[in-house]
């Protein structure tokens, strides 16, 4: 369960483009300051993976499992991605509010970690667990477009701007993470 919060923390931030300058992802991401967007994007990327999840834990209890084709389970959730992702580009030109990107779909690989990792748990748990975890991509991706909003009309100091301050962010959402591990 921790490594899913970590992987939905993990993927939020690179969706929310704190680290996504100076990596080479510009031209996928494009920078956004305001909370809709970013929240229409995330949510359309949490669906999609929720999609994707959907497929895939029934592949698994009812072909992979049963036929001990395990060995397939990365090719295949890959394989549903793509597929998601055309279905995406289909779908897209119909609804007004969906944004036009032309690989929106292959953003759900940032929760690709955590759809393969639920391969062996039991379905009630991994549905539990996919739900949380998307939910947490979507509130952690408008959590650090907030706070990049904020840090870009107060500026930082310059030993503060970029990793640094990530780390910071960071490691204050990693303690109220690790305070909040009682109550849970």
């Amino acid at each position: 369960m921790l490594f899913n919060i970590l992987a939905s923390i993990l993927s939020g931030v690179l969706v929310s483009n704190v680290m996504t300058h100076g990596l080479g992802l510009e031209t996928i991401i494009e920078p956004q300051t305001r909370i809709k967007p970013v929240f229409i994007k995330c949510s359309t990327v949490a669906v999609m993976s929720l999609l994707v999840f959907g497929i895939d834990i029934a592949l698994v209890q009812f072909v992979l499992i049963p036929f001990d084709l395990m060995y397939l389970h990365l090719l295949i959730v890959m394989f549903l991605l793509i597929c998601v992702n055309e279905l995406y580009q289909v779908i897209q030109p119909k609804v007004p509010f969906l944004p036009h990107e032309p690989y929106m779909g292959i953003h759900s690989i940032l929760l690709v970690p955590i759809i393969y990792g639920l391969g062996s748990v039991s379905l009630g748990d991994a549905t539990i667990e996919m739900f949380a975890a998307a939910i947490g991509f979507v509130a952690t991706s408008v959590l650090f477009t907030v706070i990049i909003s904020r840090i870009r009309v107060n500026p930082l100091l310059k030993g503060f701007k970029g990793l640094p301050i990530l780390l910071i962010i960071l490691g204050l959402i990693a303690m109220v993470l690790s305070g909040l591990k009682g109550i849970f």
